[in-house]
């Protein structure tokens, strides 16, 4: 009996050690515990918008052949979709401040085109990229921000 117990313990143990594991990984931990649109976990939806931002050098890496052989390819985003629903802001607030020049510049064109976010939650976040190093980026912030001061009918600095 004391045996089994012994054996039922390192079980647990073993168990445990292996979801400790697991959640190390954003992926499932998002999953299991964090938010959450349209049944995908968020950093599913971020890494989704770096390649649809990479997407034309995404398809000459052996990686990508490799899927596409296997038929395991990750789903391409809808675009009209992902800029135009409001669930998604959150997703756009952290691509506009990626360190990659190319999806920031990208998100921000997007989000320029579609237009029919709210604004207003994009404000801060575009302040700080008034600085940005990309003359590209720079420009969609400077058109963003017009945007919003034609709706609210403020000035900004």
């Amino acid at each position: 009996m004391r045996t089994f117990a012994k054996r039922a313990l390192i079980a647990l143990a073993a168990l445990a050690a292996l979801f400790a594991q697991t959640m190390l990984f954003t992926y499932p931990r998002q999953y299991l515990l964090g938010q959450t649109i349209h049944g995908k976990p968020i950093c599913a939806w971020e890494a989704a918008g770096r390649r649809f931002a990479h997407r034309d050098d995404a398809q000459q890496t052996w990686l990508a052949t490799a899927r596409r052989f296997l038929g395991v390819e990750p789903k391409e985003i809808m675009v009209g979709e992902f800029f135009t629903d409001a669930a998604f802001v959150p997703v756009h607030l952290t691509l506009i401040q990626d360190e990659d020049v190319v999806v920031r510049r990208k998100t921000l064109l997007c989000v320029w085109i579609f237009g029919t976010l709210d604004d207003a939650a994009f404000e801060p976040v575009l302040r700080r990229r008034l600085n940005d190093t990309d003359n590209d980026s720079r420009l969609f912030v400077e058109k963003l921000l017009e945007r919003i001061e034609l709706k609210s009918g403020r000035r900004w600095p």
